[in-house]
């Protein structure tokens, strides 16, 4: 039965098709490195690249809020550790004050380098982190909170705190409101101040020297909180980094090419074009000469 010119047209035109869409998809393999370049190259495994990394997005959210968190203890840690160090002084001077044979003159210093810790306590309250935002201000992060006058202090913060999500499900408080704590201290600051000034030693000893200890001790547990809280927010990190570079490799186990598969797989497709193309030269001479004859 004689193939008609039309139908060997067809097939030498499908047959160069297929080999050119084989060889330009195994030029592309070879080029970006990926087995799966569109949906259609495998849907299954496009599907569950695109879930994994979706879900390592996830992550990777999480570890940047872990980092403003880490960020933010850090900064309270170091500010409560620059009051307790402000608290030993004042203790310090309290003791020496607390000494009835201290002379009015001493007193009266001992008064004054009381109210250069108040001073320094308030730059500590309004301190700013690194983008100049107050972190002992609650959320009105903009605004400073701490002012004083005539031997008192204003907050124009708020009380409410910061949370950050850590985790699904978990956020993590991250500030202190520093209306109650910061205004409680340079309050003991002042009344030591004052009976120092005025050499009320009963005063210093049994109420002024009291007070400063107990924040002494409010501030170490603080400061105990806060490492906590760090060594929560390092363990989680990690634990993130971890299944991130899992989610990396299994991806790439889905998405990446084998390149020297890829590299072969190429030259056999190019080796069939090629073929298709010689194929279709000769069955068309083939067909001139029958016409021709």
């Amino acid at each position: 039965m004689r193939i008609s010119s039309n139908y060997e047209y067809q097939l030498y035109t499908s047959e160069i098709d297929n080999t050119t869409s084989a060889y330009t998809n195994a030029q592309q393999v070879v080029s970006t490195g990926k087995q799966i370049n569109q949906i259609s190259d495998n849907p299954a495994g496009a599907m569950s690249a695109v879930t994994m990394t979706g879900l390592q997005s996830q992550i990777n959210q999480f570890n940047s809020n872990l980092n403003s968190a880490k960020v933010y203890l850090t900064n309270n840690e170091a500010a409560m550790t620059s009051v307790t160090n402000l608290l030993n002084q004042a203790y310090q001077i309290g003791v020496q004050g607390a000494n009835s044979t201290t002379s009015p003159a001493a007193l009266t210093n001992l008064a004054s380098q009381i109210t250069d810790i108040q001073s320094s306590l308030v730059n500590i309250a309004n301190t700013q982190n690194s983008t100049g935002q107050y972190i002992f201000a609650g959320q009105q992060t903009n605004t400073q909170p701490f002012t004083t006058a005539n031997g008192k202090v204003a907050y124009a913060g708020d009380s409410n705190n910061i949370n950050i999500e850590v985790s699904p499900g978990q956020n993590m408080t991250v500030n202190t409101p520093g209306a109650p704590l910061f205004t409680n201290i340079y309050n003991q600051l002042e009344s030591l101040k004052q009976d120092l000034a005025s050499g009320s030693f009963s005063k210093i000893s049994n109420t002024d020297i009291a007070n400063i200890k107990g924040s002494q001790s409010k501030i170490s547990d603080m400061n105990g909180q806060f490492g906590a809280q760090i060594d929560t927010v390092a363990n989680l990190t990690t634990a993130n980094t971890a299944r991130s570079t899992a989610l990396t490799s299994s991806i790439s186990n889905v998405v990446d090419a084998d390149m020297a598969t890829a590299i072969v797989n190429m030259t056999q497709a190019q080796n069939a074009y090629q073929a298709a193309l010689e194929a279709t030269a000769q069955g068309s001479k083939f067909s001139l000469v029958n016409f021709l004859g």
